[in-house]
């Protein structure tokens, strides 16, 4: 049985009491979209998405994708995803896109200073081999645009393309902007989220 494969048996045996408990959402409350473009994310109880919580992960190919979450964007067009992508392949990777039912589109970019404030577009994000990259609001991260509202508590999916051609989707919580580790908070990013 492939690495892949252990993980989601193990995490249909950890969902089972769940959902024989409490069965899953998205019945007849689930949110309407927002736009054609753009839809609203799932809504989750706000004790789901708490600092220290649980951060959205997914592995593909050589690549593995952990700690995603978004910080609270306070009703802004646009929010930020950071997250920690590491690659085993002997080869360097990339991060060259990204897609959401929740966004237009995505931006892949670096943060130009230590307060995240001024950033510049960036055509790829490189994953080098053996190691990982962590896309943070002082570096390398993704800032959606034509955003639908989205605010703590919901649960975002993103769908991230590498250069490789592996393709893999990742659901991140959003947090308070207050998540931030000490040395990773942005002094002023901008309005951007």
């Amino acid at each position: 049985m492939s690495r892949w494969s252990r993980r989601v048996v193990a995490a249909a045996l950890c969902l089972a009491p769940a959902v024989a408990l409490g069965g899953c959402g998205g019945g007849a409350d689930a949110p309407a979209s927002a736009s054609p473009a753009a839809s609203a994310p799932d809504r989750e109880p706000s004790a789901a998405a708490a600092p220290g919580g649980d951060r959205g992960g997914a592995a593909a190919g050589a690549i593995t994708v952990s700690e995603a979450w978004i910080p609270d964007p306070a009703g802004a067009e646009r929010f930020a995803v950071y997250l920690a992508a590491a690659n085993a392949a002997a080869a360097e990777d990339a991060l060259v896109g990204a897609s959401s039912p929740s966004a237009e589109g995505f931006d892949l970019v670096l943060a130009e200073d230590p307060g995240g404030a001024d950033m510049r577009p960036v055509d790829e994000i490189p994953v080098p081999p053996g190691g990982s990259t962590e896309l943070r609001p002082d570096g390398f991260h993704l800032m959606a645009v034509g955003a639908a509202p989205i605010a703590e508590g919901d649960r975002v999916d993103v769908d991230l393309v590498f250069r490789s051609g592996t393709e893999m989707s990742v659901t991140a919580p959003v947090l308070p902007a207050s998540a931030h580790p000490a040395d990773q908070a942005p002094e002023d990013h901008g309005g951007h989220h």
